[in-house]
This record gives structure tokens, sequence and C-alpha cells, in this order.
């Protein structure tokens, strides 16, 4: 248990990096006029849940960072220490 909480901490932000850039890039090219929507159906719907899942998880830390969530507040302070802040 304890190896795959080590995992997911490490996976874990790499994925939400990731689906925000995918969202971010995404967005560029519609925005661009690269593509429209209805051409590329398939990114657009994956762009979608994407953009949904990483507001969801947005949304998530917003909310344990104004409660204070003990294990959270642990885990922002090591990242800090980690870049000397």
């Amino acid at each position: 248990m304890d190896r795959f909480r080590k995992v997911m901490d490490i996976i874990g932000p790499t994925f939400w990096a990731l689906a925000g850039g995918i969202v971010a890039l995404y967005a560029f090219g519609l925005v661009m006029g690269v593509f429209s929507p209805d051409e590329l159906l398939g990114w657009t719907i994956v762009a979608a849940v994407l953009a949904g899942l990483v507001g969801w998880h947005s949304h998530k830390v917003r909310v344990a960072i104004k409660e204070r969530d003990p294990e959270l507040m642990r885990t922002l302070n090591q990242a800090r220490e980690k870049r000397g802040f």
C-alpha cells in the first residue's frame, strides 16, 4: 500500500500537468484557427473531458486548502521545501 501511494504521489501531478497542457494546446489551436471542433470531433471530446477533470481537480484542491487538510498541507510544504522556498 505504501509503495502504491508513493507511485501515485509521482504520477498524479504529472497526469494533471499533462492534462492541462493538452487542454491548453487544443484551445490554442482552436483560437488560432488551425482546425474547427467538427474536424477533430474525437479530440474535442477528449479535450472537453480533460477540461472537466482538471476543473474538478482544481476545485477539490482549492477546497482542501481552504479547509486546511493536514495531508495536503504536508504535501504542499514538502514540495516547497524541495524547491527551496
